[in-house]
């Protein structure tokens, strides 16, 4: 059971979240321990060399479990590839496609008609610290194994997507017939419209650089096209209110002299742009307030996670 360590943490506010790590270990053939901690309680998956050996979640075993581990939206989870001594006990049988196949099915089925809770119980220390999660790690046998789902073709040079870029598909995954290597057809299908490229690696727990080199692939980047986030009417309302309290009047100027140099309206403001406008307003100060339009406008990068 020595395989080099791939360590996955993260939260289960995604409802991608474990569906993805899942189907990373069965591709990659990982033996390792699945860690999940809910409010309701622990879960557990053992793989041996990408296939299902046992699922426990709260009193629930095997596809039950499963079922509802699928269903799980708040929480953490991480993996492990020290395994322990004896391994937990087999209790689900068949190939890991036909196992996740069937808890999709089940979960589906459970939300469409909500099956009884599970027991309440007193969390454990480990459920207890829902909020904790470590950054990725990765490893060179995680990128060896990326290689392998990107495509060979990828020009070296092509341009990659910015992490604010919001990719879109062209194309209806439920009814192409084009196939895509496993990693890449995961991420095909967390694009939303919605999601930027940055919170697709997020989900799928994907460095972003490795996020974007697959996008910027020759093979996907024709059915993806690219949309610049627009920022909330807010963000300009708090931002005038900022540099007003102290620009004064000469505030309304200055804020269209900065969004004129970036050629951005307050209907057609990106989030790309926003820092750059927020820098472009800063130098516009007259020198003597500089100073204090930038401690004002960091109050507002920090509210809007710039």
């Amino acid at each position: 059971m020595n395989t080099p360590t791939l360590n996955l943490t993260g939260n289960l506010s995604s409802p991608d979240a474990i569906p993805v790590v899942l189907q990373m270990l069965i591709d990659l053939k990982r033996t390792a321990l699945l860690h999940v901690h809910t409010p309701r309680g622990r879960g557990v998956v053992f793989f041996e060399l990408g296939q299902f050996r046992h699922v426990s979640f709260g009193p629930l075993h095997s596809d039950d479990a499963l079922a509802q581990l699928l269903l799980a939206r708040e929480g953490t989870f991480e993996t492990a590839s020290q395994i322990p001594t004896p391994p937990p006990a087999a209790n689900i049988t068949g190939s890991s496609e036909q196992i996740l196949m069937r808890a999709a099915i089940a979960a589906d089925h459970l939300q469409r008609e909500p099956a009884p809770a599970l027991p309440t119980s007193a969390p454990d220390e480990e459920s207890a610290a829902l909020l904790v999660t470590t950054p990725f790690q990765r490893g060179t046998d995680f990128d060896a194994a990326l290689d392998a789902f990107v495509f060979e073709d990828t020009p070296s040079a092509a341009p990659l997507p910015g992490p604010d870029l919001v990719p879109e598909l062209n194309i209806d995954l439920n009814v192409t017939t084009e196939t895509f290597p496993g990693q890449v057809w995961r991420l095909l299908n967390l694009i939303d419209g919605r999601r930027t490229v940055q919170e697709v690696s997020d989900v799928s727990a994907t460095p972003l650089p490795d996020v974007q080199r697959i996008l910027s692939g020759t093979s996907v980047a024709q059915h993806v096209q690219y949309l610049e986030r627009m920022m909330p009417p807010q963000f300009w309302t708090d931002v005038q209110d900022a540099a007003t309290d102290v620009l004064g009047i000469a505030a309304g100027v200055l804020l269209k002299k900065a969004a004129k140099t970036l050629d951005v309206t307050r209907d057609t403001f990106p989030l790309a742009r926003a820092p750059l406008w927020l820098d472009a307003l800063t130098a516009a100060a007259p020198p003597d307030r500089q100073a204090q339009v930038l401690e004002r406008l960091n109050a507002v990068r920090h509210r809007y996670r710039l």
